[in-house]
C-alpha cells in the first residue's frame, strides 16, 4: 500500500509540475509585457537540420504556434488515456461486487476522470478567454460579452453532456430501484432503501430538466442591448411562473393518477385484508397517503391556474 500511495504522490506531483510550467509559459506568452518583445529573435531552423521552425514574425508568435502546435497532440493523447481509464474505473466497478471500499474508490476515480476530461475540453476556450495579447478582457463591455460568449458556447456543450449522464444514470436508478422492490417485497430493509434511490432518481431528474432553463431564462436571464453596447441582466419572473405551471401540470397528468390508482389499490387492499389488523393496517397507510397526495396535487393545480397564471 506505501508503494502504490508513493507513486500515486510522484504521479500527482508530476501532473501538478507539468501544469504549473504550462501556466507559466502561456502567462509569459499571451502577458502585455511580451508584446513589445519583438526584438527578441530566434534562430533560424535551416542551421540546424530538421528542428522545428513555427511560423510567426516575432519571437512571441513563433513561440505561441510552437506551444499550440504541441498542446493539440498531447490533449488528444491526455484525452484518450483519460476514456481508457473511465472505462477501466467503469470495469472495476461493475466487478467490485459488494466491497464498499472498492466501489467507493471507483466513484471517486470516475468523478475525478470526468472532471479531467471536461477541463481539457474547455482548455482551449479558456485561452481564448484569457487571452491578453489584444489587451485585457475587461477592458471594455463589448470585450466581456465577446468572451463571455465564448465561453458559454463549450461550457454548454458539456453541461449538455452531463445532463444525459446524470439523465441516465438516474433512468437506471429508477429502473433498478423498481426492479429491487418488486423482487424483494418481503425485506423491509431493502425496500426502505430502494424507495430512496427512487426518490433521489426522481429528484435528479426533476433538477436535470429544470436547472438549465431556471438559471439562464429565469433567475440570469441575460438581454444584450444594442443601443449602448451594454448587457442587461435581470430575473423574468414571467418565465418563472410559465416554468411552475408546466410543472404542476406535469404532475397532475402523470403523477395524479397515479394517486387515484394508489387510492383504488388501497381500498382492495383493506377489502381483502379478512379482519388482518397488519394489512389492514398497511391498507390504511396506502388509502391516506394517496387521498393527502391528490388533495395536495390537485389543490395546487387549482392555486396555479386561478391565482399565480392570472397574473401572467
Amino acid at each position: 500500500m506505501r508503494k502504490v500511495s508513493k507513486k500515486h504522490s510522484y504521479i500527482k506531483a508530476l501532473i501538478v509540475a507539468a501544469i504549473l510550467v504550462g501556466v507559466l509559459i502561456y502567462l509569459i506568452w499571451s502577458s502585455p509585457i511580451s508584446a513589445n518583445a519583438a526584438f527578441i529573435g530566434l534562430p533560424d531552423a535551416s542551421n540546424f537540420g530538421d528542428v522545428p521552425n513555427p511560423e510567426g514574425a516575432d519571437a512571441v508568435e513563433k513561440t505561441g504556434n510552437l506551444i499550440a502546435s504541441l498542446m493539440g497532440p498531447i490533449r488528444v493523447i491526455m484525452g484518450a488515456v483519460g476514456i481508457a481509464l473511465i472505462v477501466l474505473y467503469g470495469f472495476m466497478f461493475v466487478i467490485s461486487g459488494r466491497n464498499e471500499e472498492t466501489v467507493t474508490k471507483q466513484k471517486r476515480a470516475l468523478i475525478w476522470g470526468i472532471i479531467g476530461l471536461a477541463l481539457i475540453s474547455i482548455a482551449a476556450s479558456l485561452s481564448e478567454v484569457f487571452n491578453f495579447s489584444d489587451g485585457s478582457f475587461l477592458s471594455s463591455e463589448e470585450s466581456i460579452i465577446e468572451r463571455a460568449g465564448i465561453f458559454d458556447e463549450r461550457a454548454t456543450l458539456i453541461i449538455t453532456f452531463l445532463k444525459y449522464i446524470l439523465g441516465s444514470i438516474a433512468v437506471f436508478t429508477i429502473v433498478r430501484s423498481g426492479m429491487v422492490m418488486i423482487m424483494a417485497s418481503g425485506s423491509e430493509e431493502n425496500v426502505t432503501r430502494e424507495k430512496k434511490n427512487l426518490m433521489g432518481g426522481f429528484v435528479a431528474i426533476f433538477f436535470v430538466i429544470i436547472g438549465d432553463f431556471v438559471v439562464k431564462k429565469v433567475l440570469f436571464k441575460v438581454t444584450p442591448d444594442t443601443g449602448d453596447n451594454m448587457a442587461v441582466v435581470s430575473i423574468d419572473a414571467k418565465a418563472g411562473v410559465a416554468e411552475i405551471v408546466a410543472i404542476t401540470n406535469f404532475m397532475v397528468a402523470f403523477v395524479g393518477p397515479l394517486m387515484i390508482l394508489g387510492m383504488v389499490g388501497g381500498g382492495l387492499m383493506y377489502a381483502m385484508a379478512g379482519g388482518d389488523e397488519e394489512k389492514a393496517g398497511k391498507a390504511k397507510k396506502i388509502l391516506m397517503n394517496s387521498v393527502l397526495g391528490a388533495l395536495l396535487i390537485y389543490g395546487a393545480f387549482a392555486i396555479v391556474t386561478t391565482i399565480i397564471s392570472g397574473q401572467i
